[in-house]
């Protein structure tokens, strides 16, 4: 596979994607955009681990992403739609 260079990245590209979304500012921008409502500041982390159960089962996460009222964002590179996943919960 050939390597494409920088100037040829858009957010298709699973490398560009962690990049751009690792910085809060644009995150949260690109959050807003796709949920169509404002979103209060957040904080980012990029391959996030849950570790879920005592036999170490796990769950990584291309971008996790919380604000400021608790609410949770995974946003998940779909290599298959080249389209981001954003689901969000909020946290009891």
């Amino acid at each position: 596979m050939a390597r494409k260079k920088f100037e040829e990245l858009d957010l298709c590209d699973p490398f560009l994607f962690a990049a751009a979304l690792e910085d809060e500012v644009i995150c949260r921008l690109i959050l807003e955009m796709i949920l169509g409502r404002p979103i209060a500041k957040i904080r980012v982390h990029a391959e996030h681990t849950i570790l879920y159960s005592s036999d170490f089962r796990s769950v990584r996460l291309d971008i996790y992403a919380s604000d400021e009222v608790q609410v949770e964002y995974d946003i998940d590179y779909s290599d298959f739609r080249f389209i981001p996943i954003v689901s969000s919960s909020s946290v009891p």
